[in-house]
């Protein structure tokens, strides 16, 4: 991207609530020197504070072996710097640090699966490289750290003032031998400013979309169309999201759209679940046993786990989980549900 390009495009990306929002806020607040409450948080991003019980767990313990190399942290800020006349890059950090020394480090939070490691390469390069700039020069040695906390694994890479440099280099060649018609979508646009008018991606997304409509009305794709549509599938969906949240805003804002006879609007349903079961129970159990109430009730072993590491101390919370987890087998209150879900691994069986 030129710079000055990005003020004039469109950058709308949709609000999309999940764990790896919520999880980024905590970790955030945390290093801010605040004391955020995990359950406040995950409502405030409407997901389940269970399921980042033990991702944020694994982050804690990455944390107690790196903390050092950020004596100065800077907690998710954006940076850019022009690379040549034509060329800026831009990135946003989870955590940096760029002291007084000559040593600068970086940790990237990432909450997700682990699908293809190679990809985060080059982006956590880019980054180093913008510590070296925005370091004045002075800094000759940097440090980049991937936590990736529902694995519990981490990667880091070390890179010289001279290799960012040579990278640097390389960025700018390739910008700008690179052709209009030569463009590849990838993971690494996720967060380019011209994705949601990039030609590459709608002709892509056009293609995954034909290919889904032919296999819903009985073809059959080969291989490699199943592989194409399969790989696509998540930006066929981002963009149905996108679609759903500007419809909405516009219908917030102007009113129903009217076609013809016809208009699409918003229509409110009011749900009323029970969200304080202390106070419910009473009421319950005077019209029911306490046999027939606890059928209408699920406990959630994700929410119980946390539960009880949280009653159980810091430094105690896993055994005490594990413990539960064991006690619950032998009462026979604990069942197996295997979940089948679509991965795509080599064929060695190595997930991508």
């Amino acid at each position: 991207m030129k710079p000055g390009e990005g003020e004039t495009l469109v950058n709308r990306i949709a609000p999309i609530t999940n764990e790896g929002n919520a999880g980024h806020d905590y970790l955030a607040r945390l290093r801010r020197g605040e004391s955020p409450s995990l359950d406040d948080v995950c409502e405030q991003h409407g997901v389940s504070a269970a399921s980042l019980g033990g991702p944020l767990e694994n982050a804690a313990a990455l944390w107690e072996k790196i903390a050092q190399w950020f004596p100065c942290p800077t907690v998710e800020a954006g940076f850019q710097a022009a690379l040549s006349q034509e060329v800026l890059l831009t990135g946003h950090t989870d955590l940096r640090s760029i002291g007084e020394q000559e040593e600068a480090a970086v940790l990237d939070h990432k909450f997700g699966w682990i699908t293809d490691q190679g990809t985060c390469y080059d982006q956590m390069k880019g980054y180093a490289l913008l510590c070296y700039l925005d370091g004045g020069g002075r800094i000759d040695h940097i440090r980049v750290f991937v936590g990736w906390y529902r694995e519990g694994t981490v990667q880091s890479w070390e890179w010289t003032a001279d290799e960012l440099l040579d990278f640097q280099d390389s960025i700018v060649s390739t910008v700008l031998d690179a052709r209009a018609d030569d463009l590849h979508p990838g993971p690494h646009c996720t967060y380019c400013p011209r994705r949601h008018s990039c030609p590459a991606l709608m002709q892509e997304l056009r293609g995954t979309t034909h290919m889904l409509m032919e296999l819903g009305n009985g073809g059959e794709l080969s291989p490699a169309s199943l592989h194409s549509a399969f790989r696509n599938l998540t930006k066929v969906e981002n963009a149905i999201r996108l679609f759903r949240s500007s419809l909405r805003e516009r219908i917030e804002t102007g009113g129903p759209i009217v076609c013809g006879d016809q208009q699409i609007t918003l229509k409110t349903v009011v749900k009323k679940p029970i969200t304080d079961t202390e106070r419910a129970w009473p009421v319950i159990t005077a019209r029911l046993s306490e046999a027939e109430a606890v059928k209408c009730v699920t406990i959630t072993k994700g929410a119980l786990d946390d539960a009880v590491a949280k009653k159980a101390g810091a430094g105690k919370g896993a055994k005490a989980k594990r413990e539960l987890t064991k006690e619950l087998e032998a009462a026979g209150a604990l069942s197996e549900r295997p979940e089948r879900h679509f991965v795509l691994e080599n064929v060695n069986g190595t997930e991508r």
